[in-house]
């Protein structure tokens, strides 16, 4: 028996004597640890009954964010049926006394430690819910504070068996906690009502607890709202400081239950919002929860969360004109030259470099101006055509090699300019011996045996 081998300390540290329920704390005779000893009476041994069968589906739960239930018995005192309950000692308190210790020293939660306590207990509720429990009165009062600072989920008392399909059609919960449904069949209740979700209305409940740990105030316009989740997103919006947590409990508060995520969801999205703390889009600073955007934002190292958000951000490249979403990270040897190309959107390096052999001497590294004479080749390379023009040996379309990067050219590279050549005076495609700096175009150069037709230096490096 119960009484056998634990026992009642003291007076009872809780008592609500209109619904005959007592608290004590305890102990266990063989060991000395400590427990919480729950009684409630009843005038039926049916009532009692039935409270014991649903603390049965507690026994069956073992997860490190529910408190352990011990043990659970019927017995008969005065004329009374006594219902008890032995459940693990949580030594640091509930969460109801935690939020108004923390509310007179304005100490409020980060979003980081927020979300952590709200996968815990997603963990903690999806655990049960998929043994066929659900809690159906989740409040602070019933979540405790471990040594360790972690949350644990007690009081299971009004849980019952769902294994069917989830729904309950009797009426339980703390009027400030209760979803939209729920308070329904309520008001509904005097009438007959119909069956309602356990598991989706814990969800909702839940998002209430939460808002209360984020805000550290109970709003009294809730209870008596009659749109609960409408007055529920007016609180979550206000919660700007918390912008991950405001998605979450957005996802919690649906009025319509089908639209309500559900707890394994739930802690799916925040197990990868946890693992993933960087992907929180750029532009809102919603969490990125679709499948497609979080793949994208982890490809493009960019976080966004939805079309809209991309496209407020993603521009084209002035090189490639490709779409992209922001500047690359600049080539560390073109560090110097990151104020000449101020005004141009590069997609990548490797458009920051083309545009760099386009704007730069390959051979003296000095900007090209617009006005210079210039041979660019299609190896990307560019040179000023009065000075650094590269001497090319060999036949016109054989053995051309760019020297700064040897790779093989063509008389395509050969590009027209503004100029006249040297010699036969015509603005044609021209090469500059690297000697003798007289410009000649390629007519000229290919009747003199690619030597200059006006000093006949050869056309050697």
């Amino acid at each position: 028996m119960a009484q056998d081998k634990y026992r009642k300390e003291g007076a009872p540290i809780y008592e609500n004597p209109m619904t005959k329920v007592y608290v004590y704390r305890g102990c266990c005779v063989a060991t000395g640890k400590s427990v919480i000893i729950k009684e409630q009476l009843y005038n039926s041994i049916d009532q009692a009954n039935n409270s014991l069968q649903e603390a049965l589906l507690q026994s069956r739960l073992d997860h490190p964010h529910i408190a352990q239930l011990y043990t659970a018995t019927v017995t008969q005192r005065d004329g009374l049926f006594v219902f008890t309950l032995v459940v693990e000692y949580v030594p640091n308190g509930d969460l109801y006394h935690e939020i108004e210790r923390r509310k007179k020293g304005s100490q409020y939660w980060g979003e980081e430690e927020l979300l952590r306590h709200l996968y815990a207990l997603v963990q903690a509720f999806n655990y049960a819910q998929k043994r066929g429990v659900a809690h159906r009165d989740i409040k602070p009062q019933n979540i405790f504070i471990a040594q360790d600072g972690s949350l644990k989920v007690g009081d299971f008392g009004s849980s019952a068996n769902t294994f069917a399909s989830l729904a309950q059609n009797t009426v339980l919960g703390s009027p400030y906690y209760l979803s939209p449904e729920l308070k329904t069949e309520m008001l509904q209740a005097m009438g007959g009502h119909s069956s309602y979700n356990a598991c989706k209305s814990d969800v909702f409940s839940l998002a209430v607890t939460v808002c209360l740990m984020a805000t550290l105030t109970l709003d009294m316009r809730l209870p008596t709202s009659h749109n609960p989740a409408q007055e529920l997103e007016r609180i979550v919006g206000g919660l700007s400081n918390y912008p991950s947590l405001q998605q979450f409990l957005g996802w919690m508060i649906k009025e319509r239950p089908e639209e309500r995520i559900s707890f394994e969801d739930l802690e799916q999205q925040l197990c990868q919002r946890l693992q993933n703390p960087q992907l929180q889009c750029c532009v809102c600073s919603a969490f990125v929860a679709s499948p497609e955007w979080m793949q994208f934002s982890q490809t493009q190292q960019t976080p966004l969360c939805s079309q809209a958000c991309f496209e407020s951000v993603a521009q084209v490249c002035d090189v490639c004109t490709l779409t992209f979403l922001q500047t690359p990270v600049w080539p560390t040897e073109l560090q110097n030259y990151f104020d000449l190309y101020a005004q141009y959107r590069f997609c990548s390096p490797t458009c920051i470099w083309q545009l760099h052999s386009q704007r730069i001497c390959a051979f003296c590294n000095s900007p090209l101006q617009d006005s210079e004479l210039s041979l660019f080749l299609t190896c990307g390379h560019k040179f000023h055509a009065t000075n650094c023009i590269t001497t090319f040996l060999g036949q016109p379309t054989e053995g051309y090699y760019c020297p700064l990067c040897h790779v093989p050219l063509t008389q395509e590279d050969l590009r027209s300019y503004t100029g006249q050549c040297d010699c036969c005076h015509y603005s044609q495609m021209v090469v500059l011996p690297i000697k003798c700096r007289h410009v000649n175009c390629v007519f000229c150069l290919t009747r003199n045996n690619w030597c200059c037709m006006t000093c006949s230096l050869p056309n050697t490096l």
